[in-house]
């Protein structure tokens, strides 16, 4: 039931990132509105998730993951009846704002809810890096739960613009990606890292590449140097 619910609320806050992007055209209509301020209705929502995750995961480590997931869950639930409600654009920018702070899921709540003996996580250092997180405080905070690795690397540091909810945000990141070593991460550093703290299986991909073969041996040949 634990991971029912969490699974329910993960779920919802992506889909709200997203969905209403099919509805502004509707909302344009009712409330006679220029599409400059009715697109506010989705970007206030990814601005106060991204400002607030970091902050939110803080909150959960000092006051407890669960009473802030669940507070969030309210929150997020409170926003969303409001925005329901809401008379003219204003209110309904200002409610999707409220929404987007209930939907601040902290990362711990999935990792407390389930059993490190039964339930292990595989880590994508690319889209880890992605998501404004640091690889090597990840696998040391969370010694022995991940063991497996996706290894690549940046061309340059950039992060999604918004909370990595929808897939244009992942799509825009692809040709950024390069052959292990031939980036910016620090891959020496999160490989010993791995290795230190359980890491048994390394993956050697790219989400998308020009020259499958030649992007394997680049890696295979850097990885072989450390």
């Amino acid at each position: 039931m634990v991971l029912v619910a969490i699974g329910v609320g993960t779920f919802m806050t992506a889909l709200d990132g997203s969905v209403v992007n099919t509805i502004l055209p509707v909302i344009n209509a009712v409330f006679h509105q220029k599409i400059a301020s009715v697109e506010w209705i989705v970007t206030i929502y990814l601005l106060v998730l991204s400002a607030l995750l970091l902050s939110f995961g803080r909150l959960g480590d000092m006051r407890g993951n669960k009473s802030i997931y669940v507070y969030g869950f309210v929150i997020f639930v409170i926003g969303s009846a409001l925005c329901g409600l809401s008379p003219n654009v204003q209110y309904l920018i200002a409610f999707r704002a409220l929404q987007a702070t209930g939907g601040v899921v902290p990362f711990e709540v999935m990792i407390d809810a389930t059993d490190p003996q039964t339930v292990f996580l595989e880590m994508d250092i690319f889209w880890t890096k992605a998501g404004r997180a640091n690889p090597v405080e990840y696998l040391r905070k969370y010694r022995g739960r991940y063991r497996m690795m996706h290894l690549k690397d940046m061309k340059e540091l950039q992060y999604f613009a918004g909370d990595g909810g929808d897939a244009g945000q992942w799509m825009a990141l692809f040709p950024n990606m390069a052959s292990a070593g031939a980036g910016v991460l620090d891959l020496d550093a999160i490989v010993s890292a791995a290795l230190e703290t359980g890491v048994e299986h390394f993956f050697v991909e790219q989400d998308m590449v020009a020259n499958p073969e030649t992007a394997l041996k680049e890696s295979l040949d850097y990885l072989k140097s450390l």
